[in-house]
């Protein structure tokens, strides 16, 4: 990925971002999820499963997961920094972690996993890089084996029922435009996975609290979003999405006083994608 340049890859790795991917995974866990690690209810992993996770952050999926799974259960859990990595301290020892990218990974993988899981690498990966990834999953997933894919819908991005979200959605639609990202991965993807060869793929959108009236999850909301616009801040200076540091403090402000506004809502913007290799 590193030939060309993304969103996803100037992001600031360090503690507010460790933070903030933790913060946003169980509030996406909770709304997107239901509370599932694997999205696929049928599916059940056996003891002695093989299960890789990509574009991991902190790693946190995994991590969780290991909790709950018999320690014959093998997770590798890939990213292309390792500065979001937990302390090997704490690792378990059938949890590896390594730097790999999902556009390239290691030979020996050929028909590994029984799981591969993803989330929100929509900033990150072009339509072509979200071709390459997709084709590599294939490879590496045992026949029978399954994938699990996360993502923002970012056509349907939508924080607010007030005036600042058309100014919000403009800056973002020229990112994904300019930097030829998959605006609706929940139309676009599923045609991947089937051009490649998936099988049985099912797609679930669902709905998110954002915004003051709406309880504690609405709060919760608020600062997972606040913390992924400020994420996004570097990047979209950068990438000269916006003319100045002001032009996007502007937005943002705006967008934190449409919810303050009672102008928030339950907004659908990410969805689950879940799919099976056939079995040979």
């Amino acid at each position: 990925m590193a030939d060309e340049q993304n969103a996803y890859v100037i992001l600031e790795q360090n503690d507010f971002e460790r933070a903030r991917l933790n913060s946003q995974f169980w509030y996406c866990h909770k709304h997107i999820n239901l509370d599932r690690f694997i999205h696929d209810e049928r599916l059940s992993l056996p003891s002695d499963a093989v299960v890789l996770e990509s574009g991991a952050g902190t790693g946190i999926w995994s991590m969780e997961l290991a909790k709950l799974m018999p320690s014959s259960v093998t997770f590798n859990v890939i990213d292309i920094s390792t500065k979001l990595f937990p302390s090997t301290s704490i690792v378990p020892a059938n949890v590896h972690f390594s730097q790999t990218s999902i556009l390239s990974l290691p030979t020996e993988w050929s028909s590994r996993f029984d799981l591969a899981s993803q989330k929100l690498l929509s900033p990150a990966l072009t339509r072509h890089q979200w071709r390459l990834a997709v084709s590599e999953f294939y490879r590496v997933i045992k026949p029978g084996g399954h994938i699990q894919l996360m993502e923002f819908i970012w056509s349907e991005w939508t924080l607010s029922k007030g005036p600042a979200n058309d100014r919000f959605k403009s800056v973002f639609r020229e990112l994904y435009q300019k930097h030829d990202l998959v605006a609706n991965v929940a139309t676009e993807l599923p045609e991947l996975l089937k051009e490649v060869g998936f099988s049985d793929i099912m797609v679930e959108s669902r709905s998110a609290p954002v915004g003051v009236g709406l309880g504690p999850e609405g709060e919760k909301g608020m600062r997972v979003f606040k913390n992924v616009l400020t994420s996004l801040k570097p990047a979209v200076l950068k990438l000269g999405i916006v003319s100045s540091e002001k032009q996007y403090d502007d937005i943002f402000h705006s967008i934190d006083e449409d919810w303050r506004n009672g102008l928030g809502g339950e907004f659908t913007m990410l969805c689950a994608i879940y799919a099976q290799k056939p079995v040979e």
